[in-house]
């Protein structure tokens, strides 16, 4: 990671951890990787694991790279995604008894409307979040 990324990468952190109390998740442990999402596309993705309160956060270089609105609105969406991951761990459990034909036409639905279920709640709540400053990305 060059230098510049390094002080912007801490900076996401400090960002995401005024955030997080302000969702009401200052129970959970954020920890973050340096590795870039699987999707180049990404610009953020957060792995909440399943029976801790720990998530995972790879930030892509389209986070780096946007607008400070772009970037609260990012950070909202993954840390929203915490608040619905129990939901998701729910549905996931029917894998067991469902064959897969069905399972992936459920699940499909269930990730897309999820996803735009976020999105909206993002919309609805980020404007009432700070903006990170050139201290935080």
């Amino acid at each position: 990671m060059k230098q510049g990324r390094k002080a912007q990468f801490k900076a996401a952190k400090a960002y995401f951890a005024q955030l997080r109390p302000l969702l009401l998740l200052d129970h959970y442990r954020l920890d973050f990787s340096r590795k870039l999402p699987d999707d180049p596309e990404c610009a953020a993705h957060i792995s909440v694991m399943e029976t801790r309160n720990v998530a995972t956060i790879r930030l892509g270089e389209g986070y780096y790279d946007a607008t400070p609105r772009q970037r609260r609105h990012y950070a909202t969406h993954e840390l929203l995604h915490i608040h619905l991951a129990r939901h998701d761990y729910a549905v996931a459990d029917f894998k067991r008894v469902i064959d897969d034909a069905s399972w992936n036409m459920i699940y499909t639905n269930i990730a897309r409307h999820l996803e735009l279920t976020i999105d909206g709640l993002t919309d609805v709540l980020a404007p009432f979040l700070p903006l990170p400053t050139e201290e935080t990305p």
